[in-house]
C-alpha cells in the first residue's frame, strides 16, 4: 500500500496537470452489476498515464435456485496505468489498453429460504485489464467506451471474474 501512496505522491508532484473521469457501466458476472466512478488521469507522455480512482458497485445475482446476494463493493483508491495506441495519428480515435488494481470492500446479503438474511464484510482486491477508445470531439468533454475483465479477489470468499463494460466523459 505504501508504494501505492508514493507512486501516486510522485506523480502528483511531477506533473500538477490532472483531467478526470466520470464513468458508469456494467459488471456481469452470475448477475449484473451496475458500477460508477471517478477517475484522476496524471500523464506521463503521450502515450502513457498513470491513473487514480474509486468506484463503487450495486448488484443482485442469483446462486442455484435458492440463495440471493445483494451486494455492495466500495473498489477503493486503485492505481492504473493506460497505454495509448496511435495518439493523435487517427482524428476520431484514440485507442488504449489499461492494466490496474486496488482493494475492494464488499458489503453482501445473502438472503436465505426461510432463514433471516445475513450481512458478511468481504474484504479482498481487484485485477482488471480494461480496452478502451477515447472520442476526441471538439468540446469541452469526451467520449469513451471500455470492455475489459475485472477480477476480485474476496479474501474469505472466492474469487469472481467480471465482464466489464464503462463508458463515461473525460472532462
Amino acid at each position: 500500500m505504501r508504494w501505492i501512496i508514493l507512486i501516486v505522491g510522485l506523480t502528483t508532484a511531477t506533473n500538477l496537470f490532472a483531467y478526470y473521469t466520470f464513468e458508469g457501466g456494467l459488471l456481469a458476472d452470475t448477475g449484473t452489476s451496475v458500477v460508477v466512478g471517478l477517475v484522476a488521469h496524471f500523464p506521463q507522455s503521450k502515450m502513457l498515464t498513470l491513473n487514480g480512482d474509486f468506484h463503487y458497485a450495486y448488484g443482485s445475482y442469483k446462486r442455484g435456485r435458492v440463495p440471493v446476494d445483494i451486494s455492495h463493493h466500495l473498489f477503493i483508491p486503485g492505481v492504473n496505468m493506460s497505454v495509448y495506441f496511435l495518439k493523435g495519428r487517427i482524428e476520431s480515435v484514440e485507442p488504449y489498453i489499461t492494466f490496474g488494481g486496488g482493494a475492494v470492500l464488499g458489503i453482501v446479503s445473502e438472503d436465505k429460504e426461510g432463514v433471516e438474511s445475513e450481512t458478511r464484510f468481504d474484504p479482498g482486491g481487484l485485477v482488471k485489464i480494461d480496452f478502451g477508445c477515447d472520442f476526441p470531439i471538439d468540446a469541452g468533454v469526451m467520449p469513451f467506451v471500455e470492455l475489459g475483465a475485472w477480477v476480485i479477489v474476496d479474501i474469505i470468499d472466492s474469487t469472481d471474474g467480471n465482464f466489464a463494460l464503462v463508458a463515461g466523459i473525460r472532462f
